[in-house]
């Protein structure tokens, strides 16, 4: 197995045979290292969370991710030409 930073994870999911390499940089872990997802509840069950540099306060979930820290940019645009 190759050495990891500590911004860098590698999850195996053996149900699916699915390998995933991301930087937590940009796609937060849960507590066990699994990249975090959105919940059922949300618009796009299932996705990865992506971290944004704008964030907020959120609830934290069992598996310790915090979908709602990170602004969606599709409801929150940036900037419109």
């Amino acid at each position: 197995m190759p050495t990891l930073s500590p911004a860098q994870a590698l999850s195996y999911r053996k149900e699916r045979n699915l390998s995933v390499f991301f930087s937590r940089y940009i796609i937060p872990a849960s507590r066990d290292g699994y990249p975090c997802v959105r919940g059922a509840e949300t618009r796009y069950p299932g996705y990865f969370v992506v971290a944004t540099t704008l964030n907020q306060d959120g609830p934290v979930r069992p598996d310790g991710c915090v979908p709602a820290r990170y602004i969606d940019a599709e409801q929150i645009p940036w900037l419109r030409s």
